[in-house]
């Protein structure tokens, strides 16, 4: 009853299109979180939802997220898609009534990364960017890593991302830099300076 009442939700907010995605998303998740020890439910669940928001107007966006108190970065007034991931979040809490800090979380991180990311978080990152239905040439590369290794995916996938950024010559946002640093500071066992852990 829930799971439809949830189906019927998603449905009304998405296309055909990007509600097929997110069930690729949800799919990849959930079989990713099996492999790596996570709650198969709550990646479900995330990757079901990640693009809640997705198809708002950029406008929209701005003011959802200015109106409820969200650090807008300037990045952000650039590229006002980008807020699709926390007021995402903030909106699967209030109209879909899921709470778990875990799933919304995911949800706020899962476009362009950022600090702290825990596994269900580079879970829905990953997912989002290499289910099946994406094409672009790292896709499947990705995929096949995250599998293995969830950290090495991480680099892979922040490499192809602002890789395309960097091409397209528009703007990095700081967040996903300071995903990146994280990440490979992991592989390597190295502690950032509290300096750069704390950056934002």
């Amino acid at each position: 009853m829930e799971n439809e009442r949830l189906d019927q939700l998603l449905r009304k907010r998405l296309s055909a299109r990007r509600y097929g995605h997110s069930s690729r998303v949800a799919d990849l998740a959930a079989s990713l979180a099996a492999r790596h020890g996570v709650s198969q439910d709550l990646a479900y669940l995330a990757g079901w939802f990640h693009d809640y928001a997705r198809e708002l107007p950029e406008e929209k966006l701005l003011y959802l997220a200015r109106q409820k108190g969200m650090a807008v970065h300037p990045v952000d007034c650039l590229v006002p898609v980008l807020l699709h991931a926390p007021v995402g979040a903030c909106l699967v809490k209030e109209e879909a009534g899921i709470t778990e800090p875990e799933i919304l979380n995911a949800i706020a991180l899962h476009t362009i990364g950022g600090k702290n990311m825990t596994r269900l978080d580079k879970i829905i990152f990953l997912a989002d960017m290499a289910e099946p239905g994406r094409d672009f040439p790292k896709a499947e590369e990705i995929r096949l890593l995250a599998h293995r290794d969830l950290n090495q995916a991480m680099i892979a996938a922040f490499k192809s991302a602002i890789g395309y950024v960097l091409a397209k010559e528009t703007y990095v946002h700081p967040a996903a830099l300071d995903g990146y640093n994280e990440v490979l500071a992991e592989i390597n066992k190295y502690s950032l300076p509290a300096e750069l852990r704390g950056r934002g």
